[in-house]
């Protein structure tokens, strides 16, 4: 009986650490590609097998060094999403949050490559200011300060679950959308 009750638990284990890794290298192998490098996966704790069944896990973290975001080469990312639901037709997650390192480097090197004929020599950040002071010229004869910022754009809304105006009780139709 004991030795049945030990295979048993092992075997729970071992199908518990085939579950995580597996669920860890899928969210992996699918992300890699988007981040152009390595991408290591945090499910959390809590049983990896639950995880799978349910389609649900309390939260995602992807960490990445040497990713491609865009143009900037060089980056650091460390996006955590939370409530993440693996259903059809895709993922969703109730909230993201994200941080984000570019080398200074390599944003001199995205806006000198980028076409504005910016002749970028040099860059160096001032963390005090929240800035990043760009050297021009091959003397650094001027100098351009930039002050970072994210600009997110909406592309999509959806309202009460209905995708289409026509979809709205009462023939209802949305004119416009304001906020407070």
């Amino acid at each position: 009986m004991a030795l049945t009750v030990t295979a048993l638990l092992a075997l729970t284990a071992g199908a518990e650490a085939v579950a995580e890794h597996e669920l860890g290298s899928r969210i992996a192998d699918s992300t890699t590609k988007a981040f152009g490098t390595h991408v290591e996966v945090d499910i959390g704790s809590g049983p990896a097998l639950l995880k799978i069944l349910s389609r649900c896990l309390d939260h995602i973290t992807l960490s990445a060094d040497n990713a491609r975001l865009g143009n900037p080469n060089g980056s650091s990312a460390r996006i955590t999403l939370d409530d993440v639901r693996l259903g059809k037709p895709a993922p969703s997650a109730a909230g993201v949050s994200a941080d984000i390192t570019i080398p200074a480097d390599a944003l001199a090197a995205t806006i000198r490559d980028s076409g504005q004929s910016l002749p970028v020599g040099t860059a160096r950040t001032e963390s005090a200011a929240g800035t990043i002071q760009l050297g021009l010229g091959p003397d650094g004869m001027g100098q351009l300060t930039l002050k970072p910022a994210l600009t997110i754009t909406a592309t999509a809304l959806q309202f009460l679950e209905r995708k289409q105006p026509s979809d709205y009780p009462l023939g209802l139709k949305p004119t416009t959308l304001k906020h407070s």
